[in-house]
């Protein structure tokens, strides 16, 4: 899993694209992740492969996706409390 494949899951968790949507964002990902390892020379793309060299991001990353769609969730859901003081 990489930084843009789990912002998709998120996208794609809370139904924020058609599949569609999803798919040419899917095939655009794979497209930039090969394109940043033939551009090294650009410093977002060298930042981006530095990142996710380690085996540290991989682990990572699912309890960040894990985090991000709880924050989330928190956010959108309102908790209507008929107990809570004003």
């Amino acid at each position: 899993m990489t930084i843009f494949r789990m912002l998709l899951k998120v996208l794609a968790h809370f139904r924020l694209l058609s599949t569609e949507e999803r798919q040419t964002l899917a095939a655009d990902i794979s497209h930039w992740e090969e394109n940043a390892k033939t551009e090294k020379d650009k410093k977002l793309n060298a930042l981006y492969l530095k990142l996710h060299e380690g085996v540290l991001m991989r682990l990572l990353l699912p309890f960040g996706f894990f985090f991000l769609v709880r924050m989330l969730n928190d956010w959108i859901t309102v908790d209507d409390d008929p107990f809570e003081e004003d």
